[in-house]
């Protein structure tokens, strides 16, 4: 998922929450530990609450870029140890509300697709 919006990485960690699936996953995408440092903490636990929630328990390795100006320059294999994340507390781990999509973030698309899967047979 290189080069997402910060809200498709928080999506997905939602859909994997609990020490177990989330162990499982694999993710490489935007540096966890860029948002950390150049997003304030209360904002980020708000716009990113499962990013900011996991960041303690992550294993983040950086990828090597070829250029500071490539899109590509802050991207990451980031893994989640289930012997890591057996140490976040208890309620961590509990039922989570799906995070809400700001629908005024312009990189995330919210325009809803309809289409008749009879029209497209023809």
């Amino acid at each position: 998922m290189p080069h997402c919006a910060m809200g498709l990485y928080n999506n997905l960690l939602w859909a994997n929450w609990g020490p177990t699936r989330l162990g499982a996953v694999v993710l490489i995408g935007n540096s966890f530990q860029s948002y950390k440092e150049r997003i304030p903490s209360e904002q980020l636990r708000d716009k990113a609450h499962f990013i900011s929630a996991v960041l303690p328990y992550c294993v983040e390795e950086p990828l090597p870029s070829t250029s500071n100006y490539s899109v590509l320059n802050d991207t990451a294999v980031h893994l989640f140890p289930t012997r890591l994340l057996q140490h976040a507390p208890a309620d961590t781990w509990g039922e989570q509300a799906p995070p809400p999509i700001d629908p005024n973030d312009q990189e995330i698309n919210t325009t809803e697709l309809t289409f008749d899967i009879q029209q497209m047979k023809h």
